[in-house]
């Protein structure tokens, strides 16, 4: 029922997150948490995830870093 994203920064600050699945439809839009400095652990939500493909994007600072992972059910 749940995974956990690793998240490095190197400095405290605020990042947001989304998780879209390939239809477009977001399972979690805009997510604010304030992070600290060094390794940070994101849980998830893949409970509210159906099979298939999903996109997680991290927005931190003016960079934005997606990732693709799969759920399989």
């Amino acid at each position: 029922g749940s995974s956990t994203l690793g998240i490095i920064l190197p400095k405290t600050g605020s990042v947001a997150i989304d998780v879209v699945a390939t239809s477009g439809e977001y399972v979690t839009k805009q997510e604010q948490l304030n992070l600290v400095k060094g390794r940070n652990e994101y849980a998830i939500p893949v409970y509210k995830m159906l099979s298939g493909e999903y996109y997680i994007r991290v927005y931190y600072n003016d960079e934005v870093v997606t990732t693709k992972i799969i759920v399989r059910r």
